[in-house]
């Protein structure tokens, strides 16, 4: 059984704070490029769909490092440049897939499902 008010002590408040407003702000700005890949066509739509799923992989990246800064741990932690740039391409890989499906399927359970890819793709790793 785990003592749940001494898991959120180890964490930074401040750094754990700051990884909240980057997802809230992330997907709050990759839904509205969402909708925007969705209401355009042709190479304009490509545009579009390129800067949703960088923004989308960005942010999540982002979150995921500042959450794991925020952890403080009692043993030597190293972070691996080579497995922290792979973990930035993974999402560069997987994010386009589940912004294709939300945008594709739009209004029609597109969001649960591209939701649902991305977050398979998260836990991957």
């Amino acid at each position: 059984m785990s003592n749940h008010i001494y898991e959120l002590k180890v964490y930074n408040p401040f750094l754990l704070a700051g990884a909240f407003i980057v997802c809230l702000a992330g997907a709050w700005i990759t839904m509205r490029l969402v909708t925007r890949v969705s209401e355009t066509r042709g190479r304009q739509r490509i545009g579009w769909y390129f800067l949703a799923a960088m923004a989308g992989a960005s942010f999540v990246w982002c979150t995921h490092f500042a959450a794991m800064l925020a952890y403080n741990c009692s043993a030597g932690v190293h972070l691996d440049p080579t497995e922290t740039v792979l973990s930035l391409l993974a999402m560069f890989v997987a994010v386009p897939f589940a912004i294709m499906a939300a945008a594709r399927l739009y209004g029609r359970g597109g969001c649960l499902l591209g939701g649902m890819i991305w977050r398979d793709r998260r836990t991957v790793g």
